[in-house]
């Protein structure tokens, strides 16, 4: 039987990686091939695309995060080292240029730290028209396709103000988030109460206010550092 994390796609987050987290069998058809030539294609065809998943979010190891947290996600970019140090002298920053298909423009980090709430900081860069989505969850589900924990918050990095969400499903703002100047760099916070300690998070790029869009030539993201702290 296929697992229920594949019944139904959170909003705006993948949970490959939160099946992955949980030592759960990627999402497949549901029924046994028929023949041998299609058991071998279904069997090749995970195969590809754990590779190419793999091969995506290796693009990101150009940038460590603080343990206990890891890279987990890279969908609709293309990542590389930026220009100069990120937010602690000598660190690297990472940047992100969206893909031309219309889709969703992001990166993931996951750890454990254990119940609590934790604030989330991401200082970020980013080129004039492209603006900033952040999404946070625990493991918890408490239906398929509603996590126990969750928010979600849209930012103008150019004006250092939320944006209206154009997301309805499972939407929750998280109980406190803010976007501030710090320096050369837009300093966004979150906080996530996680009742599993688990913290699962995204930072896409948005075009006009909306998350799914093609990429344009230009657009770009930096991120020069993510840090979790306990509230």
């Amino acid at each position: 039987m296929r697992s229920i994390l594949c019944q139904a796609p959170l909003l705006g987050l993948r949970l490959g990686a939160l099946a992955a987290a949980l030592g759960l069998a990627s999402c497949g058809p549901l029924s046994p091939p028929k023949d041998g030539a299609e058991k071998g294609a279904t069997q090749e065809a995970p195969k590809t695309a754990r590779a190419a998943q793999v091969a995506d979010v290796q693009q990101l190891s150009v940038m460590g995060l603080p343990a206990p947290l890891k890279w987990d996600l890279a969908e609709g970019v293309m990542a590389g080292l930026a220009d100069g140090e990120g937010v602690a002298s000598g660190s690297t920053a990472l940047q992100i240029s969206p893909t031309p298909d219309a889709s969703l423009h992001r990166v993931g980090f996951s750890g454990s730290y254990g119940p609590g709430t934790y604030r989330v900081t991401v200082w970020v860069k980013a080129s004039t028209g492209v603006g900033l989505i952040v999404e946070g969850r625990g493991k918890t589900l408490v239906t398929p396709s509603r996590a126990a924990d969750y928010g979600v918050v849209l930012f103008d990095p150019e004006s250092n103000a939320l944006q209206p969400s154009p997301l309805v499903t499972n939407e929750t703002q998280f109980p406190a988030a803010a976007i501030v100047q710090d320096g050369d760099w837009k300093k966004v916070t979150t906080e996530l109460n996680t009742r599993d300690g688990w913290l699962f998070f995204t930072v896409g790029m948005t075009s006009k206010g909306q998350h799914v869009f093609s990429g344009q030539p230009g657009m770009k993201l930096t991120i020069g550092g993510i840090e979790v702290a306990p509230r």
